[in-house]
């Protein structure tokens, strides 16, 4: 990434890790509108794969 004049490293650095925390945002809340469609169609406990699937992904949920 190249830095363009009349902006600091740091406030590149700003930038990246706001769009960072918004691309995470974004990623979270579709696995989240998934994860309601699977429970819709398959209640949870139902299937040991997407048991232990959420599993998995139980620290990205959690927020």
């Amino acid at each position: 990434m190249t830095v363009t004049l009349g902006r600091s490293p740091r406030s590149c650095r700003r930038g990246r890790r706001r769009r960072h925390a918004a691309e995470l945002r974004a990623v979270t809340m579709a696995l989240a509108e998934v994860w309601a469609e699977l429970d819709r169609r398959f209640p949870p406990g139902s299937d040991p794969a997407l048991t232990r699937l959420r599993a998995a992904h139980t620290q990205l949920l959690a927020d």
